[in-house]
């Protein structure tokens, strides 16, 4: 149970400090979408799911992929954290499970995303 509670708060300290400097340092720089300018990874949702963000607000989008972001590093962090394996090994177990979320969430938002798009319609 202790390594339970010690992981959940490892998760929650990083999740909150990651979203922070998110949301106050790197989604402050530009208050619209221009294309070839920006996040690469709000980038990358628009061009993969071709997202029309005239009708997608963008700084729902910023909003979104700094919570994404944030999820990621800290589940990652926690998890990598409490294992007890050689340092090499951690490496590649949480590169894999970065690569793991990076593409199914980022999967399920541009989804979500389009369909909220393709309703407005």
């Amino acid at each position: 149970m202790n390594i339970i509670v010690r992981t959940l708060i490892s998760f929650g300290i990083c999740f909150l400090v990651t979203l922070l400097i998110y949301l106050l340092f790197i989604n402050k720089k530009r208050k619209e979408y221009v294309e070839g300018k920006g996040q690469v990874d709000i980038y990358y949702l628009v061009k993969k799911y071709k997202l029309d963000m005239r009708k997608t607000k963008y700084k729902t989008v910023k909003l979104i992929v700094a919570f994404i972001n944030s999820f990621i590093i800290s589940f990652t962090f926690a998890l990598i954290v409490n294992l007890k394996y050689k340092y090499v090994l951690k490496l590649l177990i949480a590169f894999v499970i970065m690569f793991v979320l990076i593409y199914s969430l980022y999967e399920i938002v541009g989804r979500i995303l389009k369909s909220k798009e393709n309703k407005d319609i």
